[in-house]
């Protein structure tokens, strides 16, 4: 028999009831979500104050790029990408 047959027949599948489940960790996921909506209403609003050049610095960098290689895609130097950052979170925080 293949090793795939046999690790098939291995896997069994288990039935989660996720409403006891969330019961029995006392989640309420509606505060939560309200939570989380008023906080991206007030960025919305926060994030339209940023430059151009500061949106495109947030969108790279929020890739997982590095400040260097921010800053050679858009042809800036490590210095003003850092500046950009940190006027952002002056901004956002």
């Amino acid at each position: 028999m293949s090793d795939l047959k046999q690790s098939q027949k291995k896997t069994k599948m288990i039935k989660v009831d996720l409403d006891a489940l969330l019961e029995d960790y006392k989640l309420d996921f509606d505060d939560i979500f309200l939570d989380v909506d008023d906080r991206l209403l007030e960025m919305e609003d926060k994030f339209k104050t940023l430059t151009f050049s500061e949106k495109i610095v947030l969108i790279l960098y929020a890739e997982m790029n590095s400040y260097r290689k921010v800053a050679k895609v858009l042809g800036f130097s490590h210095s003003t990408v850092m500046k950009h950052i940190k006027e952002i979170r002056e901004k956002l925080c």
